[in-house]
């Protein structure tokens, strides 16, 4: 009998009408361009409203998403920006059903701290984390578009932001082109049109290759003459099947530069990779130190 006496009471209790404050979280939209609010713009009102605990129960979930309020509707006058209780009033009885009644805002009449908005353009960069197939690559550099965003803030925070970054993408045994749409990471108290990117990266099936080159020796003083050992370097790389036929020795220059070499004292040079192919990667150069030997030496002041 107690057990029963209980439920009823409960579900008695369930549909009194009670008073409760609500606390609603806020978001300003369509401010001018050049406008946004400052940090002593509230955040959120007080709302009190009368209703069931079952009727007030069903809209709970209601409050977790902030009410948007359009700058469309504020009121600018005697230096002071505010909206106005008929349109704050109208826009949070909207979230109620007719079985609940708004009693009162708090604040009634909302004053917006405007402050100027400056622009800025920066690149976007991708984070990413591909692994790809065995034998097959991307030659080329990930294609973004845009490959930059305006962003908008404070002065004092887009000072602080020279590019923008891309949430990490992870593709695992990549041997096709990769084409989808990447978010951008979000960055406090700034805001852009732009949220997220294209990325295209075109991936090919690869070879390697070998080839023997000789060196180019540069900056060389015009008193000097050296003999290197050895005479040419095999260079070792990466390249797509469709061009491995196309790539030959004319397309590559390596030079060894002499621009030091009265400081050297250990006579060894390094070869350096100066001009390459766009679709060619990983190159390796053997040997990867060149000895050398001075063969004349003219006097400076006499040559």
């Amino acid at each position: 009998m107690l057990i029963i006496t209980t439920t009823l009471w409960l579900l008695k209790a369930y549909d009194y009408e009670h008073n409760v404050n609500i606390e609603l979280k806020l978001n300003y939209k369509n401010l001018p361009d050049d406008l946004g609010v400052s940090s002593e713009t509230p955040k959120s009102c007080i709302v009190k409203v009368i209703g069931t605990a079952r009727q007030l129960s069903k809209i709970e979930e209601k409050f977790d998403v902030p009410l948007v309020l359009s700058g469309k509707n504020i009121i600018y006058r005697n230096n002071e920006n505010y909206l106005l209780p008929e349109y704050i009033n109208e826009k949070v009885s909207s979230l109620f059903t007719e079985n609940i009644a708004v009693l009162g805002i708090e604040p009634d009449t909302l004053f917006l701290k405007l402050q100027k908005i400056d622009f800025k353009k920066v690149p976007v960069k991708l984070q990413s984390d591909i692994q790809y197939e065995q034998q097959y690559t991307c030659f080329q550099q990930p294609q973004i578009t845009p490959d930059s965003i305006i962003i908008k803030g404070k002065k004092e925070e887009i000072d602080k932001i020279n590019e923008v970054y891309t949430k990490k993408i992870s593709i695992q045994s990549v041997s096709s082109d990769i084409n989808t749409v990447v978010e951008l990471m979000k960055i406090p108290n700034i805001q852009s049109p732009t949220n997220s990117v294209a990325l295209y990266l075109p991936v090919e099936k690869y070879t390697e290759k070998n080839l023997s080159i000789y060196p180019e020796i540069i900056n060389l003083p015009e008193y000097m003459k050296i003999i290197i050992f050895p005479k040419k370097a095999n260079i070792t790389f990466k390249v797509a099947v469709a061009k491995h036929d196309l790539v030959s020795e004319k397309d590559f220059q390596l030079t060894i530069d002499c621009q030091r070499i009265k400081q050297k004292t250990d006579g060894l040079l390094i070869p350096k990779i100066t001009k390459k192919p766009d679709y060619v990667k990983n190159i390796n150069i053997m040997p990867q130190v060149f000895e050398y030997f001075i063969e004349k030496k003219i006097d400076e002041t006499n040559p």
